[in-house]
């Protein structure tokens, strides 16, 4: 005869009957858990492995009390894995010696076993994120900003007079005392520290300046303020070598160290032409004891 147990199971319908009776079958696996409508709390799954996240934002629209809104969507789809609670070979009323025994010679029916008890399952997490803010409406005005003075460039009949007026007005007038006032060339200066021949040396000397004044004001709170100091000057040391060297292959604005690429900015913001008489682009700037 064969054993109890197994007979006792074969009747149930073998690897089956014994699954069921440790309460593992029948059960259905959702792969996507949306479409589960509730868990069984005897399930227990594991963290979810995030795999691909897909971000999408909307464009701005208007709400009804005037303000905008955008939504902003996360999409993660992850994996995880899961275990259904099955009883004990005590609770199943099994002997374990003989369940033991039974599966060591079914295999098979063992994987079939454990692929019931073992689950997994695919899904999608979807996280959504509104922003508001207020109607732009127009733009905001560009702060007008504010001249220093009016550099002029006129060609006179031997030689070409250049100075600063108050006025655009009056560096025309002052430019028709030595020169020529349809060879006059004007410029609006808004900042004369970077206006004109020798702007770049000026900006690096000011900057210079500033920072190493930082390092000695704070010299007490700053034990190695001395150390700091002399890298701070080498560092502007080696920023002057960047710009001679570069003035040196012509200036070209494609090879401008990084370093020297704040003070262009500034530079390139420092005036604008008003008046334009003559085909010199250069700047029509006074000369000044910096140049």
């Amino acid at each position: 005869m064969g054993s109890p147990f197994k007979m006792k199971y074969q009747n149930k319908g073998g690897a089956s009957g014994l699954a069921k009776s440790l309460g593992t079958s029948p059960f259905k696996i959702t792969t996507d858990p949306k479409g589960k409508k509730k868990e069984s709390s005897e399930t227990t799954w594991d963290e979810k492995k995030y795999k691909d996240t897909k971000t999408t934002t909307g464009e701005w629209e208007k709400t009804d009390d005037g303000r905008l809104k955008r939504v902003t969507k996360t999409e993660k789809a992850y994996d995880q894995e899961g275990r259904k609670k099955t009883k004990t070979y005590k609770e199943a009323g099994v002997d374990p010696s003989e369940a033991k025994q039974y599966w060591e010679k079914n295999p098979e029916k063992y994987k079939e076993y454990l692929k019931q008890k073992n689950l997994n399952r695919s899904g999608t997490d979807i996280e959504e994120s509104t922003e508001y803010k207020k109607s732009e409406g127009k733009p905001p005005a560009k702060p007008e900003r504010k001249a220093q003075y009016y550099s002029y460039r006129s060609q006179g009949p031997i030689s070409e007079s250049r100075g600063g007026e108050t006025s655009l007005e009056r560096a025309n007038t002052a430019a028709q005392k030595f020169g020529d006032k349809e060879a006059t060339d004007i410029d609006i200066v808004y900042d004369s520290k970077a206006y004109g021949e020798g702007g770049m040396r000026r900006l690096i000397q000011t900057k210079e300046a500033a920072s190493l004044n930082k390092i000695r004001e704070n010299q007490r709170s700053n034990p190695n303020w001395r150390k700091d100091l002399a890298a701070e000057k080498q560092r502007f040391a080696d920023i002057k070598k960047k710009t001679a060297s570069w003035r040196k292959e012509g200036s070209i604005m494609e090879n401008m160290p990084e370093e020297l690429k704040e003070f262009q900015a500034r530079i390139d913001k420092a005036s604008e032409r008003v008046q334009q008489k003559t085909k010199d682009k250069e700047k029509a700037y006074k000369s000044t004891r910096f140049n």
